[in-house]
């Protein structure tokens, strides 16, 4: 079918109107936008593993609230920032490049424009000068700052709601969690309220690396959002909308499969999508065009997604048929083993189950598996679930594979 009408886009956020399910959350996060308006300063937290739709749900958020709250609204990426004067100076920096059109921001620009070295011919590349004084660079000035934007469109917008994604760098530097902590509770004890909402996207690790450093962090984040995988009603109406969208017809039992195949992750789903859509020949998805998308999408996913360390481990055939074995077992669905259930499972070699304690080390050094520390001892899942479905999808690649062998 025709790319251009491709409605799947892996590897970017979702356009807010394709966005599925997260009902709750969005209005949990719009509140705090609402309520930054009359009490001032706001945090809130997503959280999730990769690929589950932190940076969409965002974005989303900030869409509502430009539209519906009349918030000022930018998303910081902050993925290679390390010090706090790194994130003042990166933020008013994309707040300048998310709202340049805005009838407003020329005051913004004319009081911090002026580091700005150059601005492309679309007006998205900004380069500052290394000496430029006028954008706010130190951390202890960034309450105020952000103040100043909100009181210069106040005639416009009454609120700031800020997305701060991609803050590993800045999450395992112990001096963030205390400078947020306490610039929180400098609003709270203060006279003036700064009318601006902070909403932070990241993994549950980055979480526990801040309150590591700061253990009252944890506080400032009203709510504090984890992101679950979409249940089957909405991936089913994920895909049903998408292929709607793109003008191509879809049964039942084609939606059903690729609702099992994407296990509810979204980043996933879109990749499947994508690769049916370059697949198909026709308007009409059928069954064999799901089973070439979902191989291609394995194929594409394991490179994509997986670290080199386990692509190189699973060269050997031996432990690729055990995680095979493992992965497709659909009562695992929680992704969670002991030891004891793989030596039990029948479909196991004695030499795989001779190999077993090699190989739970092995993939625990490469980071596939870890152990859960709720349970006892001998207790694994896999990493993510982006590596339970990659092994998933394999085991399924694997079985179509030998099944065509056997036909021949």
């Amino acid at each position: 079918m025709n790319p251009d009408n491709n409605p799947f886009t892996p590897g970017q956020p979702v356009d807010p109107d394709f966005f599925t399910g997260r009902e709750k959350q969005v209005n949990a996060l719009l509140s705090i936008v609402r309520r930054a308006k009359t009490r001032g300063l706001q945090v809130g937290w997503i959280s999730g593993e990769r690929g589950i739709g932190k940076s969409s749900l965002a974005r989303l958020v900030g869409y509502l609230a430009q539209l519906k709250e009349n918030a000022i609204v930018a998303h910081a990426h902050l993925g290679g920032v390390k010090e706090l004067n790194e994130l003042a100076r990166n933020t008013h920096l994309q707040l300048l490049k998310d709202n340049q059109s805005q009838s407003w921001a020329k005051v913004l620009w004319d009081k911090f424009g002026k580091g700005i070295k150059s601005v492309d011919a679309f007006g998205v590349k900004f380069e500052l000068e290394k000496t430029a004084d006028t954008l706010p660079t130190r951390a202890g000035d960034f309450p105020d700052a952000l103040d100043y934007v909100v009181k210069t469109a106040s005639e416009d917008r009454e609120v700031l709601a800020l997305t701060f994604d991609d803050i590993n760098g800045l999450a395992d530097n112990p001096d963030f969690s205390h400078w947020l902590k306490n610039m929180v509770d400098g609003d709270v004890t203060g006279r003036k309220k700064n009318r601006v909402c902070l909403i932070f996207a990241g993994l549950d690790e980055r979480l526990r690396a801040m309150q590591k450093a700061n253990p009252s962090v944890i506080r400032v984040f009203q709510p504090l959002i984890n992101i679950s995988p979409w249940t089957a009603e909405e991936s089913g109406s994920f895909f049903r909308n998408a292929f709607a969208k793109g003008g191509a017809a879809i049964g039942k039992n084609e939606i059903a499969e690729l609702v099992l195949y994407s296990e509810g992750l979204p980043i996933v789903a879109h990749q499947i999508g994508h690769a049916v859509w370059e697949i198909a020949g026709a308007k009409k998805i059928t069954h064999e065009d799901v089973q070439a998308g979902v191989m291609v999408a394995a194929n594409n996913f394991g490179v994509r997604f997986l670290e080199s360390g386990v692509l190189q481990a699973l060269k050997s055939k031996k432990y690729r048929s055990i995680l095979r074995k493992i992965a497709q077992r659909p009562d695992w669905h929680e992704i969670e083993f002991s030891k004891e259930q793989l030596r039990s499972l029948t479909v196991l070699t004695a030499d795989e189950k001779k190999s077993m304690d090699n190989f739970l080390s092995r993939m625990r050094k490469l980071g596939a598996i870890v152990p859960v520390k709720e349970h006892d001892r001998g207790v694994y899942r896999f990493a993510t679930y982006m590596h339970r479905i990659y092994f998933f999808l394999d085991a399924w690649e694997a079985t179509k594979e030998n099944g065509k062998k056997r036909g021949r």
